[in-house]
């Protein structure tokens, strides 16, 4: 469940699988104990964020945001790409809270 909304962003559901979006996407995120975006998304977070807007994940040209989250999972990501390319091995993470106004 890949939803291109134009060429650097989509709307993706958590339970899309890495592999799906390899396929998709041509990314390669880090392989770990988790297959969903959602496994991986919690795996960096540690937590499961009780509020959207307020957590970012980037991992090299992409980045995670949060759309929808439920009790127990993100249902829904808004995925970004710096810029566009046909394959990525993203190696390296970095998470930012960001502070509403």
């Amino acid at each position: 469940d890949i939803h291109e909304l134009n060429d650097y962003t989509y709307d993706v559901s958590g339970k899309v699988t890495l592999e799906e979006l390899h396929d998709y996407l041509g990314i390669e995120l880090p392989e770990g104990e988790y297959e969903t975006q959602n496994g991986f998304a919690i795996s960096r977070l540690g937590i499961i964020p009780d509020t959207i807007g307020v957590v970012e994940i980037t991992e090299g040209n992409v980045t995670l945001r949060p759309t929808r989250i439920s009790d127990k999972r993100i249902d829904r990501f808004l995925l970004i790409l710096a810029q566009k390319d046909h394959h990525w091995l993203i190696g390296g993470f970095s998470i930012f809270f960001l502070i509403p106004p």
